[in-house]
């Protein structure tokens, strides 16, 4: 699954810019989680998404948004760049 990489104000919750093309390391994203004794309803619930749509992106059937990264990141405890490979 492939994400454009983005840069976010200093408090991590905005947006400022998307530039290049980066793969988001699903497989790292799943470990974490399951380490973590995270749910994937969790997850989703924390997203504001249906459980579905967290569990396709977990499995690379659907793209991650941007303002979701942030999200992800500060649930399973890792820096948004180490979501990237």
């Amino acid at each position: 699954m492939y994400i454009k990489r983005c840069y976010f104000s200093n408090d991590r919750r905005e947006v400022i810019a998307i530039t290049q093309t980066k793969k988001l390391n699903i497989k790292l994203l799943k470990e974490k989680r399951i380490e973590k004794g995270i749910s994937q309803r969790e997850m989703s619930k924390a997203l504001g998404m249906y459980y579905t749509q967290y569990s396709r992106g977990e499995n690379g059937e659907r793209t991650f948004k941007a303002n979701e990264l942030p999200i992800i990141s500060e649930k399973l405890g890792i820096p948004i760049e180490d979501l990237f490979s």
